[in-house]
């Protein structure tokens, strides 16, 4: 992924940045799990069954994070850490990824056929 505008994620995923500064950083990608994020990446704190990614804010705070995608109105006591608050961070997810295609401008190519 090449570095992106926190501005475009934002427009994307139509959420709300807690300071404006931050939308003219950059990020270096998404992640969706803190186990394996770098730094510079967003987090996007996913709700599924079993699991709550807000659980894991502070894991990716502590991995340099660029900053988080969340979807409850919590409070984040990290300075210099960039929250994007969103209605569904999976739906969030899947509109950013449909922005940067587009961002992309690539070619797409269908093969269709039958085997056998």
């Amino acid at each position: 992924m090449e570095k992106l505008e926190i501005k475009k994620i934002v427009e994307w995923c139509k959420g709300e940045v807690n300071r404006k500064e931050f939308l003219k950083k950059f990020i270096n990608g998404i992640s969706t799990d803190t186990r394996k994020i770098k730094k510079g990446e967003i987090f996007v704190a996913l709700k599924g069954e079993k699991f709550d990614g807000h659980q894991f804010i502070k894991q990716a705070y502590e991995k340099k994070a660029a900053g988080v995608i969340i979807s409850e109105n919590i409070k984040i006591p990290f300075k210099n850490f960039c929250v994007i608050e969103v209605k569904d961070t999976l739906k969030a997810l899947g509109d950013i990824a449909k922005g940067y295609r587009i961002f992309l401008n690539p070619y797409v190519i269908g093969v269709t056929g039958s085997d056998g």
